[in-house]
């Protein structure tokens, strides 16, 4: 092997002695773990050492101690928190083997430390549960870029020690041929250097696919695709409003790095993402001799994002794929975990794969021309995250309701917020990408809101305005059977209205509705799975729902 060393890095919580013990176990590796180091070399343990002599005296002793690791054939190191913030420390284990991130919701990270207050003491925490959740997206602010510079990005997200630590064996066995430092096949980020940093990364297949969140992208294209490798042609889609206001300057920058580009624009709008612009598009790659070494960028809303995906996936059983999402909806949701589609007249997505971009672009400079109707249902995918995982993100919406009004060039509060909605779509996917059991809560207020597109013919409802009213629905079912409180409904829909996002729509026919949701995708055995809430922050799936309830709440979204 080109490494000889297992590095795991992350926030408390995250599992890494666990992990480290099954990796070692199962490797019959050996297992360190820099805070047991640290006692056994000082005598006291981190906890003591942080009351007696505070934060900063800890991180000197626990660089000293990284420093003076040496490279071990066939051992896991388990880190400290803290201790991925020395830029020294950072580089002298990337030298020693390959760096794992682990990394999940603080939610969850709250709730698996919590489960053990009585067992460790964790004085950067302190004595007051309350506070922990505060305390630890503060650290996470903090740390988490230097995090990123980690080699691999891991979801620990709803799963189990064995399963992380076989996910972790699927990345070493890919990566076994990987010379540590001059394989270009590994991306590093692990100094401070002049690499653009991804926000996010997926993980799939033993494969990391890259995200950049931020703004005035635009000319740093270039950069990140090579940073991706990206060589070949490059065969931009998009849609004609696009093109005019982006096309030129976007091919322009690529041109002038010597990339040849095409670029096929559709016209605006969900009935475009059929069969017949698949074919089109088809047409217009092969005339102009796509070969499996190029490229398709995806530049453009959920639309653009699905039927490029599904392409990209298919022409040559596969090209590389970049997506450069334009709309809200696209950044937070279409664009993200490799979900592709079209419709068919019976229903929305039904053909379609899995392929994941090898790195997406969200630039939200492109927010500023989005006309505002398409801005706000952009909105219902960000806060449909933070329904079903993030009571953290939902108070933030609450507290920054203001970026829906007028978007600013670099607006930090809006970029957060993508970030972390982002981020949350990524660990599931990570996690589950494809879509078993985890990722299925995604579907909140899908299967109801894709009935009502059907049903209006993709015409009179954007698909975030569906999924906002199919969200109301799902809510109140989950309240009537009595899964929900009427406070939390009460907020849900108070959030929903302050984004400006509908929560009722005008009188359509509640049994052909009925009749859609029967060939939604998430049927299993004549059932559908729909997905309910207990609380803001964590829904479950729930087999049966009586149709009396759907029906009664569909009734009750519509207007008339």
């Amino acid at each position: 092997m080109a490494y000889s060393q297992i590095i795991l890095v992350g926030l408390s919580g995250t599992g890494k002695s666990t992990i480290g013990n099954e990796l070692a176990r199962i490797l019959s590796w050996s297992c360190i773990d820099t805070d047991d180091e640290i006692e056994k070399v000082i005598g006291d343990n981190p906890s003591n050492i942080i009351d007696k002599q505070g934060e900063e005296a800890f991180r000197k002793i626990e660089e000293d101690l990284i420093l003076s690791l040496a490279p071990v054939n066939n051992q896991v190191i388990s880190i400290g928190g803290g201790a991925f913030q020395s830029e020294k420390s950072r580089i002298h284990l990337s030298n020693l083997g390959l760096v794992f991130f682990l990394d999940a919701p603080i939610e969850i990270l709250v709730d698996r430390l919590s489960s053990k207050f009585n067992e460790q003491r964790r004085p950067l925490l302190g004595n007051d549960l309350s506070k922990w959740n505060d305390l630890l997206n503060k650290m996470d602010t903090i740390r988490r870029p230097n995090f990123i510079r980690s080699d691999f990005h891991i979801s620990t997200f709803s799963l189990t020690p064995a399963e992380i630590a076989h996910t972790i064996l699927q990345y070493l066995n890919h990566s076994s041929s990987i010379d540590l430092k001059n394989d270009k096949r590994l991306i590093r980020f692990i100094s401070s250097d002049n690499k653009l940093l991804p926000s996010v990364r997926i993980g799939v297949d033993a494969k990391q696919f890259p995200i950049w969140v931020g703004s005035n992208f635009l000319n740093s294209i270039p950069n990140i695709m090579d940073q991706l490798s990206i060589v070949g042609k490059i065969f931009i889609i998009t849609d004609t409003n696009l093109n005019t206001l982006y096309g030129k300057k976007i091919k322009d920058v690529l041109t002038s790095k010597k990339y040849s580009v095409y670029i096929h624009a559709i016209n605006p709008g969900e009935s475009e993402k059929n069969l017949d612009s698949v074919n089109q598009l088809y047409s217009w790659l092969f005339e102009n001799k796509i070969e499996r070494q190029d490229t398709i960028l995806c530049l453009g809303g959920g639309v653009i994002c699905d039927l490029g995906g599904f392409v990209a996936s298919t022409a040559l059983r596969g090209v590389k794929l970049i997506s450069l999402p334009t709309s809200l909806l696209a950044m937070t949701d279409a664009a993200i975990g490799g979900k592709t589609g079209v419709n068919l007249p019976i229903g929305k997505n039904l053909i379609g794969s899995f392929k994941q971009p090898d790195g997406i672009i969200i630039d939200t400079d492109f927010l500023i021309t989005l006309p505002r109707r398409e801005l706000i249902e952009g909105f219902a995918e960000v806060i449909k995250h933070a329904i079903i995982f993030d009571s953290n993100l939902f108070v933030l919406l609450k507290d920054n309701k203001i970026i829906a009004q007028t978007i600013t060039k670099g607006d930090e509060r809006l970029i957060n917020i993508i970030t972390r909605s982002v981020l949350l779509k990524s660990l599931v996917v990570s996690a589950d990408p494809l879509e078993k059991d985890l990722r299925k809560l995604l579907n909140f207020g899908h299967t109801i809101g894709h009935a009502l597109e059907t049903a209006s013919s993709y015409t009179k409802l954007y698909h975030g305005e569906a999924v906002s009213i199919g969200m109301i629905a799902a809510a109140r079912i989950s309240h009537n059977l009595g899964f929900l409180t009427s406070d939390a409904l009460n907020e849900i829909e108070e959030l929903l209205v302050t984004y400006g996002l509908p929560i009722s729509t005008d009188k359509m026919d509640v049994d052909l509705v009925m009749q859609l949701m029967l060939f939604d995708k998430k049927i299993i055995n004549n059932k559908i799975n729909f997905i309910l809430i207990s609380a803001i922050g964590n829904a479950f799936i729930e087999q049966n729902v009586p149709a009396p309830q759907i029906q009664l709440a569909i009734e009750g979204v519509m207007r008339g």
